[in-house]
């Protein structure tokens, strides 16, 4: 994030806005201004430290600065350094609650959430140890105390006294985490592995602390003049292949595929979508070839959401982690429930009657992640690629000392070990979808 840095000098001349994104950053002559001010420095003065910005809000500037492929800031109106060359993301922020019978012990760790299923799994149970004995301490005591937990890109409990372990990462789309799951009781003998596809909510709720407390800013964004119904239509070219289904009232189900957001569609509410819908079968009706059958998929669909306007439900299965949506639709879709199916892309294809995703494929495509990974060996910390960038530029900045708070995974496992029980797991039958806790602390077994 732009808040791991901190000018020296900070003489604003003018203000800038960063990527298109509505993120405002002083034109500093010498420095970089962070997004905040005053210049905080503990993770938790930093979180709450924000003015005149929404927590929403802020996690949605800075989450859609990350995507893009070039950041630019200015230091003088006629100057600019190029930055993400060098560095996508300044910040993938890990919470870590371990659990025992003497109490708790709770870490963090700047650059870790990104990472952290293939983590875990590649260096087992006592390397992980090991590792989060060597993270900064969180600050708090209990799990309940953490009320800097949602800006929090990853979350990881271990409980010691049920050998549970429990994750959320801030996913890349890399691999199913029905795999990940398998992986940890792999290298964690005897232990239980649980996804939390919501987030931090589910992490936090298998602590038994209540999110209701912690989670406290309801606010989301407005649309705008972004035409999100526009955006997810299967006439809109995307390079994306999400897999959108609907129930209607009169009990058809259509389906199309398109790059599917489930904010978004929080975000426009029942009568919107239903008009979206509604126009979908009057087209397929006329012969567009719209519905997934009739269209070329290039990959596999990282994640599928069904409406039922009978039963006002949504339901969604993903291969990565998605809080977005929960503020919109608790506020825009009154009387409608959300649920998670984790990456249970079997449940779509039952509803669908439409083959979503290829079990070999997900294995290979588990397998070419770990073997980047390992490939890449040590990870250093990322800071010090952008203050190299920077300091060829000229730039004055002093680094925020959380930045320095990284312990990287040594990937102490066997990899022959790993990809060999991947091996197996590729020519049998696929495993069933991911054990995986719900916002609501609802666990749901592996079998469903």
């Amino acid at each position: 994030m732009i808040d791991s840095l901190v000018p020296l000098v900070p003489e604003p001349v003018h203000e800038t806005h960063l990527a298109g994104h509505g993120i405002l950053l002083p034109t500093i002559k010498n420095s970089i201004r962070p997004l905040t001010s005053p210049w905080l420095v503990s993770f938790d003065e930093w979180s709450s430290g924000l003015s005149g910005v929404t927590e929403h809000a802020a996690r949605s500037n800075i989450a859609n600065a990350e995507s893009k492929i070039s950041i630019r800031v200015q230091l003088h109106p006629s100057t600019t350094i190029p930055m993400a060359n060098e560095v996508k993301t300044m910040g993938s922020r890990l919470g870590v609650i371990v659990k025992t019978i003497d109490g708790w012990d709770i870490r963090y760790d700047h650059w870790s959430a990104q990472t952290l299923g293939r983590d875990i799994a590649l260096d087992g149970y006592e390397a992980t140890l090991t590792r989060i004995r060597q993270m900064a301490p969180y600050g708090v005591d209990t799990p309940q105390e953490m009320k800097s937990a949602p800006w929090l890109e990853g979350t990881l409990f271990i409980d010691m006294t049920t050998k549970r372990i429990v994750w959320a990462e801030e996913s890349e789309g890399c691999y199913l985490p029905r795999l990940i799951n398998a992986l940890i009781e792999l290298t964690w003998p005897g232990w239980t592995a649980i996804w939390s596809p919501e987030g931090t909510r589910g992490t936090l709720r298998a602590t038994g602390a209540d999110t209701d407390i912690i989670y406290t800013d309801h606010s989301f964004k407005d649309l705008g003049d972004f035409d999100a119904a526009s955006d997810m239509a299967p006439w809109t070219i995307s390079n994306e292949t999400d897999a959108f289904s609907c129930t209607t009232e009169n009990n058809k189900t259509i389906t199309w595929g398109n790059y599917i957001d489930l904010e978004n569609i929080a975000l426009l509410g029942p009568n919107k979508m239903h008009t979206l819908v509604n126009k979908v079968i009057q087209g397929c009706n006329e012969g567009k070839p719209w519905q997934w059958n009739l269209q070329t998929h290039n990959k596999q669909p990282e994640k599928g959401i069904h409406i039922d306007y009978i039963n006002k439900t949504i339901k969604w299965w993903s291969i990565y982690e998605d809080d977005w949506a929960i503020n919109p639709f608790n506020a825009l879709w009154p009387g409608w429930t959300l649920h998670s199916k984790g990456d249970n892309y079997e449940w779509h294809e039952n509803i669908t009657g439409y083959k979503m995703r290829d079990w070999k494929q997900d294995v290979a495509q588990c397998k070419n992640s770990l073997t980047q990974t390992i490939k890449q060996g040590i990870r250093t910390n990322p800071i010090e690629r952008l203050t190299g960038a920077l300091a060829k530029q000229g730039v004055d900045m002093r680094i925020r000392p959380a930045t320095f708070q990284f312990v990287p995974s040594r990937m102490e496992q066997p990899p022959e070990r790993i990809f060999a029980y991947l091996d197996r797991l590729e020519s049998d039958e696929p495993l069933p979808p991911a054990r995986f806790i719900n916002r609501d602390g609802e666990i749901i077994p592996a079998c469903q």
